[in-house]
């Protein structure tokens, strides 16, 4: 039996979304920067929100991906 992706790498930090919508109610045009930059501070450099029913993962910093090169 092969291990699930899931329990290899525990889940990312996200940001609560609602269904269908995901996170799409608190992205308006001139707040996603601000927005991006909360979360980071609350949920960490790496870490997923929902845009309709797409994950969408975020670095905050360039580390986490040079970490994967």
């Amino acid at each position: 039996m092969h291990p699930t992706p899931s329990s290899i790498n525990p889940p990312l930090p996200h940001a609560p979304w609602l269904p269908l919508i995901g996170n799409l109610h608190q992205l308006g045009p001139n707040r996603i920067i601000n927005q991006l930059e909360t979360w980071s501070r609350t949920l960490g450099r790496t870490f997923e929100f929902r845009l309709l029913n797409r994950r969408v993962l975020c670095f905050s910093t360039l580390e986490p991906l040079l970490d994967m090169f």
